[in-house]
């Protein structure tokens, strides 16, 4: 009778969702996401593709596609706060797969080839060492100028400044 009891109550409490209205995995954790700036990078990655597609096909326009795309990489990073994620399948209506901006800006970066990356680095080089010089903030430079010398700078007195704090 104890071992029915047992199975019973088992199986009442795995049958009962624990939270009804989740998706698949059952965790109702709260994935912060930044829709503006996930919207710039999406816009980024597309106008990035279409680049790519232009430039195939011998068209002049593509460095401008290029450049836009660039440009709506930087707005996402500009426009949102440090630590604000994206989720890097706005189809999933999940959601699941969060990433902070900064983390998605440098993956699209990393997978530039040498030449597109040499355009990121030609389109923002002067402004990042103007935002470096004019005080605005190592933080604000590192952060919104990835792969940048400026940036790199950057990094490397806030690391020194962290390793001076203790």
């Amino acid at each position: 009778m104890a071992a029915a009891l047992v199975l019973v109550g088992v199986s009442s409490s795995v049958a009962r969702p624990l939270c009804p209205q989740e998706g698949p995995l059952a965790n109702d954790a709260f994935q912060p996401t930044d829709l503006p700036a996930e919207e710039a990078f999406v816009t980024g990655r597309r106008l990035v593709a279409e680049a790519r597609s232009l430039a195939t096909a011998g068209d002049p326009s593509a460095s401008t596609r290029l450049s836009q795309g660039f440009e709506s990489w930087r707005q996402a990073l500009a426009a949102s706060e440090s630590g604000a994620g994206l989720r890097l399948d706005p189809t999933d209506p999940d959601g699941r797969l969060v990433v902070g901006i900064e983390e998605a800006v440098r993956l699209e970066l990393d997978a530039l080839d040498p030449t597109e990356l040499g355009q990121w680095i030609a389109r923002f080089e002067d402004l990042a060492s103007a935002a470096f010089v004019d005080g605005s903030g190592e933080q604000r430079v590192e952060r919104t100028f990835p792969g940048t010398a400026a940036a790199t700078r950057a990094a490397l007195r806030l690391a020194d400044a962290a390793l001076e704090a203790g």
